[in-house]
C-alpha cells in the first residue's frame, strides 16, 4: 500500500506551524529521518557530547535524554488535558539491524543519571516484583531500562502474568494502583514509571502481537527508529564540557516547582495553543485514513507531543509552553507516526505468514478475489491454512476488506486502500 504523509495545508492553503519548519516525514525503505528542529537546549548539548562516541543514530541519544528527564521530572510538572498528563514515557528505540548500537546508546546514557532522584531497574520479572521495587523508592522516580524489549513481552505473555496490565494502568499515573484480590496483593502509591527500551523489527514482531496493541499496552509505546551512522573505527569518550551542561540542566529540574508562576501545572501560551489546535486536528484527520493497526499504534501520539513539550518547557524554565516548543514537540510526534508506519510495514518481512501476506496483497492489487482464487494466483508456495491465516491477519489489520460475496456465498476480498481511492 502506498505510504502517506500528514497533510500540510488547510482548505485555505495555510501550512500548519510544524510544516513551516521542515518537510513531511515520508517513510521510505528505511526508517524516517529525525527532524533537526527538535534539537533544543540540553538535547542539542547531548548530541554534541555524544558525537563520535558510537555509531548509534542520534535519535537514540535523544530518546535517552528524554527518558531520563521524563523520569526525573516525575510529577513535578503536568499539563491538564482532561486529567493531568505527566512527563513519564514508554520509549522504544528500533534499530534496523542488530548492529545499530542501541545498547551502546543506552549504556552511554548512564552518564546522565543524577546521584539522587532516579532509580534504574534493568530487566523485569513479575508485576509483583516490579510493584515492590517501585514501592521502596521513597520519592525517587522509577526508570526501567531494557536492552531488548522482546524480553518484557515474553515475560508479560506468561500465563497469568499481570506484568503488562500493571504497566498499562500505571502509565497513566493513577493516585494509587491496587490489585488486592491476589495471593500477593499489589499496592503502589502514585506510580509514575518510565520505560526506555531497544529492539529490532524482527525481535519486536516475534514477541509483539496485535492483541497487545488493542489490549492497551502497545498503544502506550512511542517508537523511535534509526539506522546506524557510518563506521567509527576508534570511538572516543563523550565530550565532558557538553555533558556537564546536560547534567546541570537535569539537576535544575529538581527546582522546577520553585518557579513562582508554575506551581506544577504548565499551560500553553496563546500562540502555542493555536499551533497545537491546528496540529491536533490535522493528526486526527490523518489517523482516520490509516489502517487500524497503525491507528492503534499511534493512539497516544498527541499525549507524547504534550509530554515532550513539558520537558522542553521545564528544561528552558518557561512559565508556559511556547509556540516554538510545541512546534518542536509536534515534529517529534509526526516522526513517531512515520516510525510506526515504517515498523508496521516491517511486520510482514519476518515470517512465513508475512511472505504469504505480501503475496496476497500483490494478488489483490488489480482485482478483488475470493480466497480460493487468491490461493490460485499466488501459486503453490503456501498451503490452504497459511493463506487462510494470512487473510485473517490482513483483515484484522484492515489492510484488506470484504467487498462482496460470490454466488456460493464466499467472501470476496479487496485492498482497503484501493477501494478508498475508488
Amino acid at each position: 500500500m502506498p505510504k502517506k504523509t500528514i497533510p500540510h495545508t488547510t482548505g485555505g492553503g495555510k501550512k500548519p506551524p510544524e510544516a513551516a519548519h521542515h518537510g513531511a516525514l515520508e517513510p521510505t525503505g528505511g526508517p524516517p529521518p529525525f527532524p533537526e528542529i527538535v534539537w533544543r537546549g540540553p538535547f542539542a548539548e547531548y548530541r554534541a557530547a555524544m558525537a563520535g562516541t558510537t555509531e548509534a543514530p542520534d535519535v537514540f541519544h535523544f530518546a535517552a535524554l528524554w527518558a531520563v528527564a521524563g523520569a526525573y521530572l516525575r510529577r513535578r510538572v503536568f499539563i491538564r488535558c482532561g486529567l493531568p498528563l505527566y512527563p513519564n514515557v514508554y520509549l522504544v528505540t528500533v534499530g534496523v539491524t542488530g548492529d545499530t548500537k542501541k545498547t551502546t546508546a543506552m549504556r552511554l546514557a548512564e552518564s546522565l543519571l543524577p546521584e539522587h532522584g532516579v532509580k534504574v531497574l534493568r530487566g523485569v520479572g513479575s508485576a509483583e516484583a516490579l510493584a515492590d521495587w517501585m514501592g521502596e523508592l521513597k520519592g525517587d522516580s522509577p526508570l526501567i531500562i531494557l536492552e531488548e524489549f522482546a524480553t518484557l513481552l515474553g515475560r508479560g505473555g506468561w500465563q497469568r502474568s499481570t506484568l503488562l496490565p500493571f504497566l498499562t494502568e500505571t502509565f497513566d499515573c493513577p493516585s494509587v494502583y491496587e490489585a488486592p484480590f491476589r495471593t500477593n496483593p499489589i499496592t503502589v502509591v502514585e506510580p509514575t514509571p518510565t520505560l526506555y527500551a531497544g529492539t529490532t523489527p524482527e525481535w519486536f514482531w516475534k514477541a509483539m502481537h496485535e492483541v497487545d496493541f488493542h489490549g492497551g499496552f502497545g498503544n502506550r509505546l512511542f517508537f523511535l527508529a534509526g539506522a546506524p551512522k557510518a563506521p567509527i573505527s576508534m570511538p572516543h569518550e563523550p565530550n565532558e564540557a557538553h555533558l556537564n551542561v546536560v547534567r546541570e540542566a537535569i539537576k535544575g529540574l529538581a527546582h522546577i516547582l520553585m518557579h513562582p508562576l508554575s506551581f506544577g501545572e504548565i499551560v500553553l501560551d496563546k500562540a502555542a495553543r493555536s499551533a497545537w489546535d491546528e496540529f491536533y486536528h490535522y493528526l486526527k484527520q490523518y489517523l482516520s485514513t490509516v489502517e487500524p493497526l497503525i491507528a492503534v499504534m499511534t493512539k497516544r501520539l498527541d499525549a507524547y507531543a504534550l509530554k515532550l513539550a513539558l520537558v522542553y518547557a521545564a528544561f528552558e524554565k518557561a512559565a508556559a509552553i511556547t509556540e516554538d516548543q510545541i512546534v518542536a514537540a509536534t515534529a517529534v510526534a509526526r516522526y513517531g507516526l512515520a516510525c510506526a508506519e515504517w515498523l508496521a510495514g516491517q511486520r510482514r518481512d519476518f515470517s512465513v505468514r508475512g511472505h504469504c501476506e505480501q503475496a496476497i496483497l500483490r494478488a489483490l492489487e488489480h482485482a478483488d478475489l475470493p480466497a480460493w482464487k487468491v490461493h490460485q494466483r499466488i501459486g503453490g508456495r503456501f498451503n490452504h491454512n497459511e493463506v487462510a491465516g494470512a487473510i485473517r491477519a490482513l483483515m484484522a489489520t484492515g489492510a484488506i476488506i470484504e467487498v462482496g460475496k460470490t454466488k456460493r456465498g464466499e467472501p470476496i476480498y479487496g485492498l482497503r486502500g484501493r477501494h478508498r481511492e475508488a
